[in-house]
């Protein structure tokens, strides 16, 4: 037992004030573990164990067994019982704010009580407890629980040898931890208001509960929020971690706000139904076309490095790449090391530097030469190059470079096309492109024969050939001819 404004320790203060600080107390105002305190007779000290509510005697004033004298419990003075230490005499709390545990231990503790019994949860935080508290267990959870994920698909792209090693998921890129910072401060903000809206509810409905509960209600059952920071798959599950959360909130809501179940839904229900409906009208909307313009007309949403072509923007469309020396083959990139071999590889693709040959040497072979074999083999691979197309690959990508010779810059033209190497993947699926103008678009495998369409045409209209498909140029016929 401490003073509450001082810390100081109030067992055997016979004096109602706390001798450091003079601020007053009385025993009521605490809590305690049943046969965890023994109360002492003001006037004789006889001792009685407190095995009632809240660890005090039953009833709480009685004649004193030993003087005769009535006696109340504000008015004796307390210790632990023999063998008790101090903070065994705390009651049962939610296990976050019980200090004497190991931080990890708390937070666990914490985490599945919360998921497996919210009202429970509440029932064992102290009504008097401020918000901060909940505030930085849910800051701590969403935080760490974040990088850990991003962690675990970093030892995952490293330890299966995936392509692209640590950044095989995407989530170690610029954009990926660009998502997860967004991500993050999305995820503040959706929690800020939705308990303004919790609480503004549940008060106009005559429930009544301090803010700092609502806080408690919300932030310390947070923790299956943390689903939406996993790489690739957390923009499609995390909804199901939102649900977990709004489950785990209806049941602690009813708990401290004393409202019943039906109500407690609608209470809490109400915030995160309106982002989900939002989320569904933008979504719909950007797929047909209606918002987003060129660059999102196929609404490729939260796609694992769905702009991964963009991260060859600099090296080819930046200052270093003048109009007067424009490569004819991307190979020339690595001789001085603006790209690197592994920068073909697409994240989640089958493609490998094993399985890509120029000039009959593998990209896995050509990080080894000295500069002078590799400007051989690069020599080699380009006069191999067929005059009779303006496209070629090198691994996940296709490249289409006479475009930067252009002296007037055409929006619209295709610079890199994202499509996997159908000689180590399957067909289909996702296409993402590079235009000149540095913007990206993302579209569906059906949505390739218009696009490309529309590409020729505008190639038409500038004097530049038609382009094949992308998808059926492979990495073993390197001139992009038919094979």
């Amino acid at each position: 037992m401490r003073c509450k404004e001082c810390q100081h320790s109030l067992w055997k203060v016979t004096a109602r004030q706390c001798p450091a600080c003079d601020r007053a107390f009385k025993p009521s105002d605490y809590r305690f573990r049943p046969e965890t305190v023994r109360f002492c007779c003001p006037h004789c000290s006889q001792g009685y164990i407190g095995r009632g509510a809240d660890g005090f005697p039953d009833p709480r004033r009685f004649a004193c067994a030993f003087c005769g004298k009535p006696i109340d419990a504000d008015e004796m003075v307390l210790e632990p019982a023999e063998g008790i230490e101090d903070h065994q005499t705390e009651p049962d709390a939610i296990p976050w704010i019980e200090e004497h545990r190991p931080w990890s231990a708390r937070w666990a503790r914490t985490a599945w009580l919360a998921l497996a019994n919210p009202s429970r949860l509440i029932e064992l935080t102290p009504r008097d407890l401020p918000a901060r508290p909940a505030v930085v267990f849910m800051l701590g959870t969403q935080g760490l629980l974040a990088a850990g994920l991003v962690a675990l698909v970093f030892a995952l792209g490293v330890v299966l040898s995936l392509p692209g090693g640590a950044t095989a998921f995407g989530a170690l890129t610029g954009q990926g931890l660009l998502r997860l910072v967004l991500t993050l401060a999305g995820t503040m903000l959706f929690t800020g208001v939705w308990i303004a809206v919790i609480h503004a509810t549940a008060r106009r409905n005559g429930h009544e509960a301090s803010l700092a509960q609502t806080v408690h209600a919300v932030c310390f059952t947070s923790t299956p929020h943390a689903l939406w920071y996993l790489p690739v798959l957390g923009p499609f599950v995390g909804w199901i971690g939102t649900l977990v959360w709004v489950r785990s909130v209806v049941g602690a809501l009813a708990a401290t706000h004393t409202m019943p179940t039906k109500a407690a839904w609608r209470t809490a229900g109400e915030w995160p139904a309106a982002c989900l409906l939002l989320t569904i009208v933008v979504w719909g909307a950007s797929s047909a076309g209606l918002i987003g313009g060129h660059r999102s007309s196929e609404a490729l949403w939260f796609v694992s490095d769905a702009q991964s072509v963009s991260r060859l923007e600099k090296p080819l469309l930046g200052s270093a790449i003048h109009r007067d020396r424009v490569p004819t083959y991307i190979g020339e990139l690595m001789i001085d090391g603006r790209l690197k071999p592994g920068q073909f590889l697409a994240p989640g693709s089958h493609t490998t530097l094993a399985g890509i040959e120029i000039a009959g040497i593998t990209l896995e072979q050509f990080e080894q030469l000295a500069p002078a074999r590799r400007l051989a083999v690069v020599q080699q691979a380009a006069g191999q190059l067929s005059p009779n197309t303006p496209s070629h690959r090198l691994g996940d990508f296709v490249f289409v470079l006479d475009v930067l010779a252009l002296e007037v810059e055409t929006p619209g033209l295709w610079v890199v096309i994202e499509a996997w190497d159908p000689g180590l993947n399957e067909t289909g699926g996702l296409v993402h492109v590079l235009h000149a103008d540095g913007s990206v678009r993302s579209m569906q495998g059906s949505a390739m024969p218009p696009a490309l369409d529309e590409q020729n045409t505008l190639r038409l209209r500038v004097g530049l050939p038609t382009l094949p498909d992308p998808r059926s140029l492979r990495h073993d016929l390197v001139a992009g001819g038919e094979g």
